[in-house]
């Protein structure tokens, strides 16, 4: 049976959270999605990470502008993993507000160490 499209984006959260877990963070994964951040990532040492995880690499408006701003007001770094097929993953660095235009969005991209 086919997986639906909640099923597939969960899944993908769940790989996202091993990666992040795999590079010595502690994960804390939103209940259903519906924070600001689907996931938050502690380690010693490093800033922490508000974590938008997203099959297809997009993010609205509203959505990309409270993760920036949630993630400015905890001194956390606002990330999107993006899914690359079969099973990869790319990251962003939110850079600034997002507005309506059409134009560059203003990431770039991030490597998990």
């Amino acid at each position: 049976m086919a997986m639906s499209p909640s099923q597939l984006g969960a899944a993908f959260e769940l790989r996202v959270k091993a990666r992040l877990e795999k590079a010595g963070f502690f994960v804390i994964k939103s209940g259903g999605s519906r924070g600001v951040a689907d996931l938050v990532a502690l380690r010693h040492g490093s800033p922490p990470l508000m974590v938008q995880a997203k099959r297809g690499g997009y993010v609205g408006v509203d959505e990309w502008n409270r993760l920036l701003k949630a993630a400015e007001a905890a001194g956390a770094l606002p990330l999107v993993a993006e899914q690359l097929q079969p099973r990869g993953c790319r990251w962003w660095l939110l850079r600034a507000p997002k507005g309506l235009s059409k134009g560059r969005q203003p990431w770039d991209e991030w490597f998990l160490t």
